[in-house]
């Protein structure tokens, strides 16, 4: 089984992460982490955007390495670039590696907040192309 789970610095994502070990431990398989960097929106932001994907990069690449010796699951870590939704780059990733079920980190969210910040949790629940396992994190 191949199972796909965004990573980001989130009880919502750890929740998720936790969630998407489990499932590959207990039927087998591989795990794939994945985090998306959109680009800086300005030029002033360009230097810190180079430090922030520097240090997403080492994250995510220590966290497959983690998971893979605690857990003993293989892991592969996939650090995504580029303009467009997050949502639109998962599921992208969840074609080209052919996975098995996406495993997403939700939270509550105001109907304002909803509108206005769109739903990245909601856009792949309704357009993956394999089931989508959704995680809530303790409160």
């Amino acid at each position: 089984m191949k199972v796909l789970v965004g990573s980001v610095r989130t009880a919502e994502s750890q929740a998720a992460v936790e969630a998407a070990v489990g499932e590959v431990r207990s039927q087998g398989g591989e795990l794939h982490l994945v985090v998306h960097i959109p680009p800086p929106t300005n030029e002033r932001d360009a230097q810190e955007h180079a430090a922030l994907l520097e240090r997403e990069r080492e994250r995510l690449d220590e966290q497959a390495e983690r998971i893979h010796a605690e857990a003993g699951v293989p892991c592969t870590a996939h650090f995504l670039q580029g303009a467009g939704r997050t949502s639109r780059a998962l599921l992208d990733l969840a074609a080209e590696v052919e996975v098995d079920r996406i495993v997403i980190g939700t939270r509550r969210r105001s109907h304002v907040g909803k509108l206005l910040l769109g739903s990245t949790a909601s856009d792949i629940i309704l357009a993956a192309p394999c089931p989508v396992l959704s995680v809530k994190a303790e409160e």
